[in-house]
């Protein structure tokens, strides 16, 4: 039995999956069924489309009876799809983890160029830099002719 936090989660992840089958005029045979079980094994969680002109059975109670087949849970019927899961312990099982490293130890980082020493500018670069050389020659500074009386 699924919670509903898990089921909220796998009705997300299956909100971009395509329905891989339908159950048509036939309705649930023994084939499809099996068809079913193996294709559950491998996905883990999947949508199957009910064709409602053709199909003998209706949504919830296809679902119903496929979940009881498959012994897997519904996770949600709306229309004429649903979406069956069962979890396969094979596809989750643990890789091997890497090696632990030291937490005492800082990860080495790369010095970014704002914290760079560097060396003072000289006198004569300074004074450029203060009248507004860089900006084309003007600058917001008045000289002292500019200044005082008029």
């Amino acid at each position: 039995m699924l919670t509903s936090k898990q089921r909220a989660e796998l009705r997300g992840k299956a909100n971009s999956l395509e329905p891989i089958f339908q159950v048509g005029k036939n309705g649930l045979t023994p084939e499809f069924l099996a068809q079913l079980e193996g294709a559950i094994a491998l996905r883990e969680l999947m949508k199957i489309k009910i064709l409602r002109e053709t199909s003998p059975v209706d949504a919830r109670t296809a679902a119903d009876e496929i979940a009881a087949h498959l012994n897997a849970d519904v996770v949600q019927v709306i229309g004429n799809i649903m979406v069956l899961y069962r979890e396969n312990p094979e596809l989750h099982k643990a890789e091997p983890k890497k090696a632990k490293t030291d937490p005492r130890k800082k990860p080495a980082t790369k010095k970014s160029r704002a914290f760079e020493k560097k060396e003072p500018a000289k006198k004569a670069e300074r004074k450029e830099r203060s009248f507004g050389e860089d900006r084309g020659g003007r600058s917001n500074r008045q000289g002292r002719a500019g200044r005082g009386k008029k």
